[in-house]
């Protein structure tokens, strides 16, 4: 197997290493729902196309790790089958695929009933990715989230899905456009993301995606954690990279959770300084961030590396609470890549 790829396959095993340090509890769960998930990456006859060359993340890797402030949860998105899978049947393999790893019936069930109304929902659309699989492991049970890509011009089916939540709320506009739905199954939260089509962010944006969902009151907040995260000095200016957005609502909550999201190099650099800001972040608001600190020990010093970090996300609950994200691919110590000394 060539050097890379098999790097990038090792750079996992050694993941499911520091959470089995870090999360005892959890780990049993989390390597065999991974071997089951990516199993048809692991077996397929091309290895490059199967670990480099996917649509979730920009290193192509088939799996992300997320990491946290909220809670201790082992987090992760899989991009489901393998590179012969066509990103029209990632949902059906969704479906396959929680079989597979014996999930309850309730989810089962809900994810069959999903499938049929998100394969309406895409249509006969060209997709770039289709679907992905989103798993959570907490101490008492695993969730399981399906995240598909839907594209303007948008279904009126879909449209009536999203109206009981964001009634008069434009799915594309001159600032945003939908891009995904999202479900966790078995508990009917639902979640809509939308791309920011400016590359550029500020109050004025900020509050364009509270006011809908009469969140106003909390910008100063949210705008305070995001530029703490960006700079060490709180800089009041954002740069200019990718950003999103998303409103996930919960079974009887008027108001969702919020997130706004950007992509880490262009939010503040290569691997080895999003790792600083990200730690120097949790470090003053007491998040715990130690298996991340461990997870990204190899690229602590790669000056222009940036290639495992993937999304920033700054998330206000209905409570009012903040959280942070950070996406992560696997990470390994690419060759050539210039080292901080």
């Amino acid at each position: 197997m060539p050097f890379i790829e098999q790097q990038a396959q090792t750079a996992l095993k050694k993941a499911l290493l520091v959470i089995e340090r870090h999360q005892p509890s959890l780990s049993p769960a989390v390597e065999p729902h991974l071997e089951i998930l990516l199993r048809d990456r692991t077996t397929h006859p091309d290895q490059r196309s199967s670990w480099l060359g996917g649509s979730l993340n920009s290193l192509g890797t088939p799996v992300e790790f997320t990491f946290s402030s909220l809670d201790s949860a082992v987090r992760y998105v899989v991009e489901v089958g393998s590179p012969s899978v066509l990103p029209s049947q990632r949902l059906a393999h969704c479906l396959k695929l929680l079989k597979e790893v014996n999930a309850s019936l309730e989810t089962i069930d809900a994810c069959k009933a999903l499938v049929q109304t998100f394969q309406h929902f895409q249509g006969k659309t060209a997709l770039d990715w289709g679907a992905w699989l989103g798993v959570r492991h907490h101490p008492s049970r695993t969730d399981y989230k399906i995240y598909v890509q839907v594209k303007s011009p948008y279904s009126q089916a879909l449209q009536n899905w999203i109206f009981p939540y964001l009634e008069d709320f434009p799915l594309e506009s001159h600032r945003w456009q939908l891009q995904a739905i999202g479900q966790v199954l078995a508990s009917n939260q639902r979640e809509f993301y939308f791309d920011l089509k400016a590359s550029t962010f500020d109050e004025q944006t900020l509050s364009a995606i509270l006011q809908p969902v009469s969140a106003q009151t909390q910008a100063t907040p949210l705008l305070n954690l995001m530029r703490a995260v960006r700079s060490k000095s709180g800089s009041a200016s954002f740069p200019q990279t990718t950003y999103g957005f998303s409103y996930a609502f919960s079974p009887g909550e008027r108001q969702p959770i919020i997130s706004i999201f950007a992509t880490s190099d262009g939010y503040i650099g290569s691997d080895m300084f999003v790792r600083q800001h990200v730690l120097s972040a949790a470090a003053q608001h007491k998040w715990d961030f130690s298996a991340y600190a461990e997870c990204t020990t190899p690229i602590a010093r790669d000056l222009f590396s940036t290639h495992f970090h993937n999304v920033l996300g700054f998330l206000l609950l209905p409570n009012g609470k903040l959280g942070f994200h950070v996406s992560l691919s696997p990470v390994f110590a690419v060759p050539g890549v210039r080292r901080y000394p």
